[in-house]
């Protein structure tokens, strides 16, 4: 049964084409209509909407100009696949859980993991904010498409909300799942900063790249459902073969 519980304002000063396009953008940012979903005809959408062909028209011509739908000739009209896309600016999702969200396979090499005994860095951390004494693990992984390095990721993860965390094998399970597993508590709040960087010469080596290449690198810190920092990470992203996609709209 098609669930198009908003209606369109014909007596606002916005199009009606674009209000129908910011509906079906909404069922699509909000998974309800999930990549690959087939649109229902123009017919039934003129129907629901009580709109011309024309206005419908315009309305998938505007969505997929922007990437939201694709037409198929002789098929109908679908909500684009982005095999790789990640909505690391929109939501607060792990590469995991994106991944997973699109039926892709991918792999974990765990390169290092350790207690932190580095004073300087315990003293610069955000858990210090909460924490004189934070105990704090250090947790480094490269994740794989298609056995090709995508994303290199450091996180220093706060023990005392999840004590057993430093015995987890983060090849086979990931870590916001470990974190909320562990400390009975929802990641919910996140920051995430987005800046273009040059590799060094280890980062390049782990990622199979030349040493300087520009990359995009994101700062984030996640924080549990009771505001308390758990995990600050550094990301390290391909984003021309992992690119990050947004939906945006403005009132």
């Amino acid at each position: 049964m098609l669930n198009l519980n908003t209606k369109i304002d014909k007596k606002s000063p916005s199009p009606l084409y674009t209000q129908i396009a910011d509906i079906i953008r909404d069922k699509v940012v909000g998974n309800e209509w999930s990549e690959g979903y087939k649109l229902p005809s123009e017919e039934i959408l003129c129907g629901v909407f009580e709109v011309s062909r024309g206005t419908i028209r315009k309305s998938i011509s505007l969505l997929i100009q922007e990437g939201v739908l694709i037409q198929i000739h002789g098929k109908g009209t679908f909500v684009k696949e982005n095999k790789s896309g990640h909505r690391f600016g929109q939501e607060l999702i792990s590469f995991a859980e994106s991944m997973n969200r699109k039926n892709l396979e991918f792999t974990t090499k765990v390169i290092d993991k350790y207690m932190i005994k580095d004073e300087n860095i315990i003293q610069t951390s955000e858990f210090i904010k909460k924490n004189n004494n934070p105990e704090l693990m250090y947790l480094k992984r490269l994740r794989y498409i298609e056995e090709k390095p995508i994303i290199l990721l450091e996180n220093i993860v706060d023990t005392s909300l999840c004590p057993d965390i430093l015995n987890v094998d983060f090849e086979e399970e990931t870590l916001f799942n470990s974190i909320e597993n562990q400390s009975g508590k929802k990641i919910n709040y996140g920051t995430r900063e987005f800046k273009a960087i040059r590799l060094n010469r280890s980062e390049a080596y782990l990622l199979n790249e030349t040493e300087g290449e520009p990359i995009l690198f994101i700062k984030q810190v996640s924080y549990l459902e009771n505001m308390e920092p758990v995990e600050s990470s550094n990301i390290y992203l391909k984003s021309d073969q992992y690119p990050i996609s947004s939906y945006l709209y403005r009132n």
